[in-house]
């Protein structure tokens, strides 16, 4: 398994990443002391060389022209070729990604970006686990519990063996679970060979423990340099032998287990990662599920407490985790849980209105002064003539007469000193016509100049009423003026003494009237 990966630039370290226990700080300054003194003498890009320190082989690579070296870690099970191969994939990518920017002054944080790459040559370089015990001890049952699988109800011999790919959090390993049958023996050390970590499976009996050293010495003969652990299987059952009384027996280490409770899948995770010593505070690829498991009964605490938003907080988190970890069928359900709660929520908290929001005033700006845009002149376009429209004429509109305005006269004293005048121009032109005046005229015509009118105050008019009209009006001639006689004055002394007494009755009237 890949436990380590180093890049060194001109001595100094740029690039780490760690996936299980290995080589610390000390150990690795100084496998690096005399591995860049070989390294400078290989001349060869594709030369690649390893050296074995203590259970770890360390491959490297170097590029001359770059004064870059190129470490692998792994174990001394890993087979070389393959990791040959990643290496110079590793080299490869690297270059490609950072080649140009190497003669710059670069920080640890720049190559970050870099951690993908290497996680997936990790994945290539997945270990291999095996499972080993006779038949009956719970290997499959075990197998199903690292898989969160069905757990199996009664025994199913497994025939040959069972292989398949495992991904715990973000941990890829090859799972071989070994047919226990004695009539397969002859296949049991072929899979042991290359294994990294092999699972020694017991059902707690003191007569499966003694029948179980077999495998231990197979195990010493075909993978000497594999990780080894005992599994006490069936604790629960009463003639379970104690785990203390299993190391001393096997001279191993070995762990309890129910496998029949699906509750022990984080214990079985834990063992692995123990077996392959990878711990999950150290390694990228277990502690996202580590820290899963401790959101998990994080929230099992809020909930309990009755802090449903802090529980409804941690389900999302988990979620998010979980999708991380590429598990979206648990990423779902943690996703559902977290939406009940919160529906929950929205149905029990009571609404609050919310104040008014008063909004700040604004900063008035003052937005500099345009300059004055000139209009472009509109160029002139003729309208086309149009051609005269011929109105149909309009009937003559007949207004109704208006009714006459009856407006009074000038005052009777006005009228009479006109009278009077006119009378004298008679008399005169009676004198030289030699006719003499008949009495009667003349003193009517006292009678009328010495007659008292009262006076009324009426505004004049233009329009001249029906009492001003002379009852007889006097014919209009173009001819020549006929000679005055004194029946002509008569008549037409007649006709005004007519009219003035005409308008003093029209004034009486309305002077009662208005009295009314």
């Amino acid at each position: 398994m890949l436990r380590q990966v180093f890049i060194t630039l001109d001595g100094e370290s740029i690039y780490k990443r760690e996936f299980g226990k290995a080589l610390d700080r000390e150990a690795f300054e100084q496998v690096f002391k005399h591995i860049s003194k070989e390294a400078t003498k290989i001349a060869s890009k594709e030369n690649i060389q390893f050296h074995d320190y203590f259970k770890y082989r360390i491959s490297y690579l170097s590029v001359p022209e770059k004064n870059i070296i190129f470490f692998f870690v792994s174990d001394l099970s890993d087979k070389f070729n393959s990791v040959k191969k990643e290496l110079q994939k590793c080299r490869k990518e690297f270059l490609d990604m950072f080649g140009e920017i190497l003669d710059e002054k670069l920080d640890e944080d720049t190559f970050e970006v870099f951690d993908p790459t290497i996680e997936l040559i990790h994945k290539n370089l997945r270990p291999k686990i095996s499972l080993i015990g006779f038949s009956g001890v719970g290997k499959t049952t075990i197998t199903r519990l690292i898989t969160a699988g069905d757990i199996p109800l009664e025994h199913i011999p497994t025939i040959t063996g069972d292989i398949g790919t495992i991904k715990i959090g973000k941990l890829h390993f090859h799972l071989w679970d070994f047919a226990g049958q004695e009539q397969f023996s002859f296949l049991w050390n072929n899979f042991i060979k290359g294994s990294d970590a092999v699972l020694l499976i017991t059902d707690s009996t003191l007569e499966n423990c003694e029948k179980s050293k077999y495998f231990i010495e197979l195990i010493k003969k075909e993978a000497p340099m594999a990780h080894t652990a005992v599994i006490g299987n069936k604790q629960d059952l009463p003639d379970a032998m104690p785990i203390i009384d299993i190391e001393r027996h096997l001279n191993m280490k070995c762990y309890s287990m129910i496998a029949t409770d699906p509750v022990n899948r984080d214990k079985m995770i834990t063992i692995i990662g123990d077996i392959l010593e990878m711990s999950g505070e150290i390694s990228p690829l277990l502690k996202p599920l580590i820290d899963r498991d401790k959101k998990m009964i994080e929230a099992e605490e809020a909930l309990e407490k009755g802090d449903f938003e802090l529980g409804m907080k941690i389900f999302e988190e988990l979620a998010d985790l979980s999708l991380d970890l590429g598990d979206d069928r648990v990423s779902q359900d943690f996703h559902e849980k977290a939406q009940k709660i919160r529906n929950i929520l929205k149905k029990t908290q009571p609404t609050v209105s919310q104040p008014p929001v008063q909004a700040l005033p604004k900063p008035s700006v003052e937005a500099p002064p345009m300059p004055p845009v000139q209009a472009l002149p509109k160029p002139s376009v003729e309208a086309p003539p149009m051609p005269p429209v011929q109105q149909p004429p309009m009937p003559p509109v007949q207004q109704p007469p208006m009714p006459p305005v009856q407006q009074p006269s000038t005052p009777p004293n006005q009228e009479l000193d006109q009278l009077g005048l006119m009378l004298q121009k008679l008399q005169t032109k009676t004198d030289q016509a030699s006719v003499p005046t008949p009495p009667s005229s003349v003193g009517v015509t006292e009678s009328i100049l010495t007659t008292k009118t009262p006076k009324i105050e009426t505004p004049t008019s233009s329009i001249p009423l029906d009492s001003e009209k002379p009852i007889l009006e006097k014919p209009q001639t173009t001819a020549t003026e006929p000679k005055i006689t004194a029946e002509n004055v008569r008549t037409d002394l007649k006709i005004k003494i007519a009219n003035v007494n005409k308008n003093l009755l029209d004034l009486e009237m309305q002077n009662i009237i208005q009295k009314q």
